[in-house]
């Protein structure tokens, strides 16, 4: 439209969705960032907490009014790797859990599992929990194989996330670990966030849960 010199042009837009009935539940998945960006200040304020605010805001506004009785909500933390928690796990042994290794890429940064008889990473954390029990795994998921990373039904997943230093890919340093030492690097490295919460109903879990969303680091 420059030709006729109008250099801009304002524009609006609105949108409305009609659920039949009425009577349709709605599930929302809040994917919030807790990386360490987040511990930065805007305005003074940190933007972890201006984002508890907005998360808290949202999550009242959901559970009032014409939503009463419908929402069902879930908190995903972001960061690099999904973490669960150990009761949604069973400690590493629920039947979703590739166990098996299966996975194309389940070994791709570690070399000569088979050589020291590993059957897939949980492997690795026992023998490090072994010598200290905070170094045990950490609940973190990498992506499903195909289809499951596009479906909700259950099936292999692979394990524990690992950093892509060349030392830490070593499995025989894993057989009988003697670490003197801990940083954010090794087979926990990459699990950074807290645990996710389910699909609850439930508005005090929820808060509960946005109140205490920190950017904190975790690993081995």
């Amino acid at each position: 439209m420059s030709m006729f010199n109008i250099r801009s042009k304002s524009v609006e837009a609105s949108t409305c969705t009609t659920i039949a009935g009425g009577a349709s539940n709605y599930e929302i998945a809040l994917v919030l960032d807790n990386s360490g960006s987040m511990n930065e200040s805007v305005s003074g304020n940190s933007k972890i907490a201006a984002l508890r605010t907005a998360a808290t805001n949202f999550i009242n506004t959901m559970f009032n009014g014409p939503f009463t009785g419908k929402v069902k909500m879930s908190i995903v933390p972001f960061a690099g790797l999904v973490s669960l928690s150990s009761n949604d796990t069973s400690n590493g042994s629920a039947s979703w859990i590739d166990t098996q290794g299966k996975p194309s890429w389940h070994w791709k940064t570690f070399k000569n599992h088979s050589t020291v008889g590993f059957t897939n990473r949980l492997d690795i954390f026992k023998n490090l929990k072994a010598v200290n029990s905070d170094w045990a795994w950490a609940g973190c998921f990498e992506t499903q194989p195909y289809p499951q990373n596009v479906t909700s039904s259950g099936g292999s997943g692979t394990t524990t996330p690992t950093d892509d230093q060349s030392l830490t890919t070593r499995s025989c340093k894993y057989k009988s670990p003697s670490v003197t030492n801990t940083n954010t690097y090794g087979p926990n490295g990459m699990c950074l966030s807290q645990p996710l919460q389910r699909l609850t109903p439930s508005q005090p879990t929820l808060l509960n849960k946005i109140r205490g969303l920190t950017c904190r680091r975790q690993g081995v």
